[in-house]
């Protein structure tokens, strides 16, 4: 079975060619591209990642455009979204290899991250569009990022909530704050503007019938908030056993297993019982005030469960059961002690198939005439996959087919350059310009040798 895949590295070499210009080739006109930056975030903190996305439109058809942005030194750049095109990040360049249509629009979004130690200021960032090598064509839209170490204060925001708001004395409510920013909390359960308490989550036994308004006092370090509740809670007087005429009484399927347990508990009371009050762990808070619940019991222990009932003319009734349901590890039976289990620790690192890396990113053959062959620059093809790779080279340009017509690989033209690379090797290629005898043009010229990498 035969499975390919390509990678492509690109390296733009500008070069200088001093000629004399018998018949010159038109620039594309500055209305050919409009290209328009986008900052997510132009008030930034030193530390702080953003994203910029840059939206080039075609006016007309281009060939081969290429886009530079340019950062504040420092400012560290990252690849979200390429569009097709070629990304170098030492050069921050985005090279499209073909021609783009009029009409057509390609997107590059990429993120900056703002250095800890950057100084509160105004920093600019710029770019500009390159349909050929001498004629640029400005990004518009954001340039201007402000940086400040100033922060805001949070806002506190205070809230909370009651696990249950109405029943029998005495009735044990657990309070639960909901509060934003908040490092400290102030309590009054009863409405008599006096601090009940100071817990982040409190709770507290109502022990007198009435209705009560409950307020909390949320507060940071700069700032603070107050959250009251008119009448939230109301308490209905109880009363004593009423002997036989009210029993509480409760059953459960199951008394003991492992943690997850799920017990669902059966109200077996007595009398004309219209409320029920659970207790399912001993904590004296009220659980449940369901008649039939169910309740998951998640840590190991043994709980304590506890009934109280209501009728109508708050008389009241109650069934503890002490250590009544148990949550271990073990098993009911003796089959846990029949094996053993160890563990071994795994760990990979896997390495793609194809990743080759070309070094340098950029050759300058210096200034040439026509005829003039340049002196050899050396690349280095590292190949870091995982298999053996056969590379091959492509050359594009907007330099008039100078480096189409013109580039050599190892003295042979980059068409015929076709070698195999073995996995974690590197090897070397001697690249030059020999510029054709009758080439026309003047100026620096930029082009694009693009690395192919495939595996079988």
């Amino acid at each position: 079975m035969m499975v390919k895949e390509k990678v492509h590295i690109y390296i733009i070499f500008p070069t200088f060619l001093c000629l004399v210009m018998s018949l010159s080739t038109p620039a594309y006109a500055a209305g050919d591209i409009t290209a328009v930056r986008e900052i997510s975030n132009m008030n930034v903190t030193p530390g702080e990642t953003f994203n910029v996305s840059v939206t080039l439109k075609m006016n007309a058809d281009v060939i081969g455009p290429l886009l530079r942005e340019t950062l504040p030194d420092g400012w560290t750049i990252g690849s979200l979204d390429n569009d097709g095109s070629l990304f170098n990040v030492n050069t921050t360049e985005w090279a499209w290899v073909s021609m783009l249509q009029s009409g057509e629009s390609k997107t590059v979004e990429y993120s900056v991250m703002v250095p800890d130690d950057t100084d509160d200021g105004v920093y600019t960032i710029s770019g500009y569009v390159a349909p050929e090598a001498y004629n640029y064509i400005t990004v518009l839209g954001d340039t201007q990022v402000t940086v400040s170490s100033e922060t805001s204060t949070p806002e506190v925001i205070a809230d909370f909530t009651a696990n249950i708001t109405s029943g029998k004395v005495p009735l044990t409510v657990k309070f639960t704050d909901k509060s934003t920013n908040a490092t400290s909390w102030q309590w009054d359960f009863d409405g008599d503007n006096s601090i009940d308490s100071t817990e982040q989550n409190p709770v507290y036994t109502y022990q007198s019938a009435g209705t009560y308004t409950v307020k909390l006092i949320s507060s940071s370090n700069s700032d603070s908030d107050v959250e009251t509740k008119t009448d939230y809670i109301t308490i209905k007087s109880g009363g004593g056993s009423s002997g036989t005429s009210l029993k509480a009484d409760f059953t459960v399927n199951i008394t003991s297993g492992q943690a997850p347990l799920s017990v669902q508990f059966t109200d077996q009371s007595s009398g004309n019982v219209s409320a029920w009050q659970w207790d399912f762990d001993g904590d004296n808070v009220i659980d449940s005030t369901e008649q039939d619940p169910v309740h998951t019991y998640t840590e190991n222990g043994s709980y304590t469960v506890k009934l109280i009932v209501y009728d109508d003319d708050s008389n009241s009734d109650a069934l503890t059961e002490v250590a009544y349901i148990t949550v271990s590890d073990e098993e009911d039976d003796d089959s846990y002690n029949s094996y053993e289990a160890t563990s071994v620790s795994l760990s990979a690192t896997i390495i793609p198939s194809i990743s080759i890396e070309v070094t340098p990113g950029t050759m300058n053959f210096g200034t040439l005439s026509a005829g003039e062959v340049s002196d050899e620059h050396t690349l280095h093809i590292k190949n870091k996959g995982a298999t053996d790779a056969t590379v091959t080279a492509q050359v594009t340009d907007v330099a008039k087919d100078l480096y189409v017509d013109g580039l050599m690989l190892n003295s042979g033209t980059w068409d015929g350059y076709s070698n195999v690379v073995e996995s974690e090797t590197t090897e070397t290629v001697q690249a030059s310009l020999n510029v054709p005898d009758d080439f026309i043009g003047i100026g620096s010229m930029e082009g694009k040798l693009v690395f192919w990498a495939e595996i079988s």
